[in-house]
């Protein structure tokens, strides 16, 4: 356990976490982590880089079709797996994900902005606790 906070935890609260943590960055649902899967679980389990600038990487790395177009837009389609991913991390509850996106689009414009994604995460309360392993 070479994760910050990963030495105060209990091991058997651990071996509970490993299935969360790993559900969250599968990503294919191969049943194994690919490495870019593994370095994402690494960014964002890395607490000595601030929390935007974690979810700011993870995003832009995984935003395929907004590199694609050059534009960085972040697609209905992207940002429900963004929401599903982040309330897999931090234990949230699933079936959210078409509500958030509707308060992050509140124009109805069909896409949002990285920044834009990355300003409404930073300013839910659900988001903003660090998640203790």
């Amino acid at each position: 356990s070479r994760f910050p906070g990963a030495q105060q935890q209990d091991p058997r609260y651990m071996q509970q976490q490993i299935p969360r943590i790993y559900r969250t960055f599968d990503r294919d649902n191969s049943g194994t982590l690919s490495f870019d899967e593994f370095l994402s679980a690494v960014v964002m389990m890395n607490h000595n880089v601030p929390r935007r600038q974690r979810i700011n990487y993870l995003i832009q790395q995984n935003n395929h079709n907004g590199r694609q177009n050059g534009d960085g837009r972040i697609s209905p389609q992207y940002g429900h797996q963004v929401f599903r991913r982040i309330n897999d991390y931090y234990g949230l509850p699933q079936g959210t994900e078409h509500q958030c996106w509707k308060q992050v689009d509140r124009n109805n414009r069909g896409y949002v902005t990285q920044d834009e994604l990355i300003e409404y995460i930073s300013q839910q309360d659900a988001y903003n606790r660090r998640y203790q392993y």
